[in-house]
């Protein structure tokens, strides 16, 4: 399918963005094998039958973190620690900074309730590398590049105006950046904005409010 697109577009120089999923050339500098809880962080979108819970950017902001996990072992499991990892949660917020790591490679987004400035509390949302995934990643970069934004590794975009969007996907707890004085916001996770060790991780499906 890349390939036909790659085709498509030096044969017709003038075809719209939209009619091949693009992404971003990265490659992560920690291999997936090695990163932490890795088998969380890629695992493959639900199926279309999963239920999907209804959250918010406060509610995910005040879950609490998982029983047991001041203890390494469960701060490191590949499987899920908390039965919120295994649930399929849409979230509809506003989206105030974008990054790809080059770490993982994924797109890393903030989102805030609705309607809030732009110093509110955060949550993250992460889109991974992938076939399954390039869709998501492909509106993303659509939708920056139209607002003027240009997407590069390891460069942080703080939009002026956020981009309002309803994303879905799986719950994690990012355990790699807890902290036993903070457990609830952790450490180097995101800006200093992000309020939750909590994200959508990975995510699959995301929609722009017009």
């Amino acid at each position: 399918m890349l390939r036909a697109c790659l085709l498509l577009l030096t044969g017709l120089f003038l075809v719209p963005v939209s009619l091949c999923a693009q992404d971003i050339v990265c490659t992560p500098t920690v291999a997936i094998p090695r990163q932490h809880r890795t088998n969380v962080k890629h695992r493959g979108p639900a199926d279309a039958s999963a239920q999907r819970h209804n959250t918010t950017a406060s509610q995910i902001l005040h879950w609490a973190a998982p029983h047991g996990i001041t203890d390494p072992k469960v701060r490191k499991s590949n499987d899920p620690v908390d039965p919120r990892e295994s649930e399929v949660y849409t979230l509809t917020g506003d989206l105030w900074r974008v990054i790809v790591e080059d770490n993982d490679c994924d797109f890393h987004l903030e989102l805030s309730a609705p309607g809030r400035p732009s110093t509110s509390a955060r949550v993250i949302v992460e889109v991974p590398q992938g076939e399954a995934f390039l869709p998501q990643r492909g509106k993303l970069i659509e939708e920056l590049t139209a607002n003027g934004y240009s997407v590069a590794v390891g460069r942080s975009i703080p939009l002026d105006d956020p981009l309002r969007v309803t994303v879905t996907g799986y719950g994690f707890y990012d355990s790699a950046h807890y902290s036993k004085k903070n457990p609830q916001k952790g450490h180097n996770h995101g800006t200093r904005y992000v309020g939750s060790l909590w994200e959508l991780h990975p995510s699959w499906e995301i929609a722009f409010a017009n």
